[in-house]
């Protein structure tokens, strides 16, 4: 690949990972919420949650204020985060359910090592107080909703020829 075309490329994987990955990003905090609702739990509990990476223990039982919207502000961060590393690491352009089979595997891998890893060094709160199975189904719907980042950078590289194109028609 030259220079002109993979730097396009890569613009267009960066646009691609961003757009996505904001949506999928809004969509995931909202399956979330709803889950927790479902659950018994205030709609601001896991705002409140993870907002324990960045104030104390606290705000864990506190109501909705500025921590909750800093926690939802977190998440939406790391999920736009991951969204331009799948973008850039996954550098497809297929259609059908196989980018979406690999935006699930993706997020699963995000989901344990953040489970084992990162959030036990960084809040372990999110660990212990966080139901295991909430984030697990939230990262499902994100890696799911991630696989149309193939499809959004194929739009952007090849745009479709709309100016003077036949219409699709069935030959015999």
């Amino acid at each position: 690949m030259d220079a002109p075309k993979q730097g396009r490329y890569l613009l267009s994987s960066l646009k691609a990972g961003v757009e996505v990955s904001a949506l999928a990003a809004l969509g995931s905090i909202a399956f979330l919420v709803a889950l927790g609702r479902f659950a018994g739990m205030p709609w601001h509990a896991y705002g409140n949650l993870f907002s324990t990476v960045l104030y104390s223990r606290d705000v864990l039982e506190a109501d909705p204020g500025y921590h909750t919207a800093a926690g939802f502000a977190l998440v939406f961060l790391y999920f736009v985060a991951c969204g331009l590393l799948f973008a850039l690491a996954f550098p497809s352009n297929r259609k059908g359910v196989g980018p979406h089979l690999v935006g699930i595997c993706f997020a699963l891998a995000l989901f344990m090592a953040g489970d084992r890893v990162w959030w036990q060094q960084i809040s372990s709160f999110i660990v212990i107080y966080g139901i295991h199975a909430h984030l697990m189904w939230t990262h499902v719907v994100f890696g799911a909703m991630l696989g149309a980042v193939s499809r959004r950078r194929a739009r952007d590289v090849a745009p479709p020829d709309s100016v003077g194109a036949e219409p699709f028609t069935l030959q015999a």
